[in-house]
């Protein structure tokens, strides 16, 4: 599963709802090359799983960006130390601590006016 949606948990029901909601919008379409640039995250393997899916769904809704797929991406892979493509409860755990600590220090910076906004 894309660490994306590991950090969506029990709320994935609320995509699923949403996709179902999007499809009756008209209009909303994939752009050109989406659905292989997300196939692509997982190696390219032949079809697209639920997780997959759901990313794909979010992109057409505009609620995500190829762009931030991609930072995603690269944060999983620098957090599934073990290569394994897998991340276990330790390392999302550890990834949330992470990046709510490094919210919590630029939200500083930006307070106290050593950071620009």
């Amino acid at each position: 599963v894309p660490l994306f949606f590991a950090a969506l948990g029990a709320t994935a029901d609320l995509v699923v709802a949403d996709a179902a909601a999007a499809r009756s919008r008209p209009g909303a379409t994939l752009k050109a090359g989406a659905y292989d640039r997300v196939r692509g995250l997982n190696g390219g393997k032949r079809g697209v799983d639920f997780g997959e899916f759901a990313v794909l769904e979010l992109l057409r809704q505009g609620k995500t960006d190829l762009k931030t797929l991609a930072v995603l991406r690269a944060a999983f892979d620098d957090v599934a130390g073990d290569g394994s493509g897998r991340l276990d409860r330790a390392e999302v755990l550890r990834f949330h601590k992470v990046s709510a600590l490094r919210a919590r220090y630029a939200r500083f910076l930006r307070e106290t006016k050593r950071l620009p906004e």
